[in-house]
């Protein structure tokens, strides 16, 4: 997932990242903290889910990561998933990278795995953010997120940007769109955003019209013309928009 997607400038976002020590299952899940400067008080946090083959350090990630960071504004955590990033092991060539990611993205333990870190980021993540809290996920991080994210009772509320069913083509797409049918229907009352592209190759729209039918709470889609890897600045736009008014504090 490489691409078009959101360039902008990072002039005026001169933050580092804090890293987090974060751990889930006896396993180290490496992970950045990126808080905005002058955060106000009872900032929010959004758990960030990057896309397949990418990771916490991939450049247009943190750039989406950043630009969210100060426009909500709120503190925004991106990890590593599984078979990504630090938790490649050296010397894996690109192939057994790419046949690792999908062979956790069909793996029912992985996903809860990645459940349980979740908890541990947004635990870790408290000492800077003590706000409401959203995810949101990119791609295959979006996958996951509808799959799993609802069993996170942590999380108020979600966007799923150029996510939702694939082609059931083979056992393991078959298997993949079981766990996340199975998982939506545990977003439960929260709000929901999703982001789709008319041409998408991965996720067509159709499919991603089937996964939206069956979130059951509050919801809403977002539409743009174009592939996978044309997802326009609006939709980042309208997430920050989303997360804007569901993550406002309470009253």
């Amino acid at each position: 997932m490489r691409s078009r997607w959101w360039v902008c400038s990072d002039s005026g976002m001169l933050f580092e990242p804090i890293g987090l020590d974060v751990v889930a299952r006896g396993e180290r899940v490496p992970t950045l903290l990126f808080v905005p400067r002058d955060a106000p008080p009872n900032l929010s946090l959004v758990v960030f889910g990057h896309g397949a083959n990418l990771s916490k350090n991939d450049p247009i990630m943190q750039m989406i990561v950043k630009g969210l960071a100060r426009a909500i504004p709120a503190a925004v955590a991106i990890a590593d998933f599984p078979a990504h990033g630090e938790r490649v092991p050296e010397g894996t060539t690109q192939e057994q990278r790419a046949n690792g990611v999908q062979a956790a993205m069909s793996d029912a333990a992985i996903y809860d795995q990645i459940t349980d870190e979740w908890r541990s980021v947004v635990a870790a993540a408290r000492v800077h953010a003590s706000g409401r809290v959203g995810y949101i996920g990119f791609s295959m991080g979006s996958v996951y997120g509808l799959a799993r994210a609802g069993q996170v009772a942590e999380f108020n509320a979600f966007a799923f940007v150029v996510g939702g069913l694939v082609v059931e083509d083979g056992p393991p797409n078959v298997g993949r769109n079981g766990v996340v049918r199975a998982g939506i229907s545990a977003l439960g009352a929260r709000e929901v955003l999703m982001c789709n592209m008319t041409g998408d190759e991965t996720f067509p729209i159709a499919s991603a019209l089937d996964a939206f039918a069956l979130v059951p709470g509050p919801k809403r889609m977002h539409v743009f013309e174009g592939g996978h890897a044309d997802v326009p600045p609006e939709a980042v736009e309208s997430a920050v928009t989303f997360f804007q008014r569901t993550l406002a504090p309470r009253a």
